[in-house]
């Protein structure tokens, strides 16, 4: 539900990171699906002033399910997946206001994963998923140079995320 915000280099703050996602399974072995959801962000237009903003996420998935393979049973309460997925952001205002600034309003994730989930009745579950790509939605911090105007690249430990690691509850509407 949260990632750290690495606004400031000395500050890694909890900030809300909220996803829903919705399936379709085409056969018993594919699921494409949807998410969308809000960052909430900080952003500044000078050095002395933060502002807060929420950015709109969204994206597609597509899940590849292993287990009816090797398990014919329709009362098995497992589920064992591959996961692919590809979403983005779109800021409403950069981190800096400024035309120096590198980075544009749109940010992308995706990676490759593996998930697990349980059901209980076949109806309601949970699952865990771990996954492998490019998750950081920001990148290494830019600070602004007083002295030359320039922007100079800070590297901020943890700022950028080659993993994901999502737990959740899951519904089953069946036909």
């Amino acid at each position: 539900m949260y990632v750290g915000d690495f606004f400031d280099a000395s500050l890694n703050r909890r900030m809300t990171n909220f996803k829903v996602e919705a399936n379709y399974g085409i056969n018993k072995f594919i699921e494409v699906g949807i998410f969308t959801g809000f960052q909430h962000y900080e952003w500044s237009n000078d050095e002395v002033y933060r502002n807060s903003s929420l950015a709109p996420l969204f994206g597609v998935t597509t899940n590849f399910h292993v287990l009816p393979f090797f398990l014919k049973s329709k009362s098995c309460h497992w589920d064992l997946y591959l996961t692919a997925r590809y979403g983005g952001c779109y800021l409403p205002h950069k981190e800096y206001d400024s035309p120096l600034f590198p980075y544009s309003k749109y940010r992308h994730e995706y990676g490759l994963g593996l998930g697990i989930g349980y059901y209980i009745k076949n109806i309601i579950g949970f699952y865990v998923e771990g996954s492998v790509g490019q998750f950081a939605l920001f990148q290494s911090q830019y600070i602004l140079s007083v002295t030359n105007f320039q922007f100079l690249k800070i590297k901020t430990d943890g700022a950028e995320s080659n993993f994901s690691f999502r737990i959740g509850i899951a519904a089953k509407i069946n036909r």
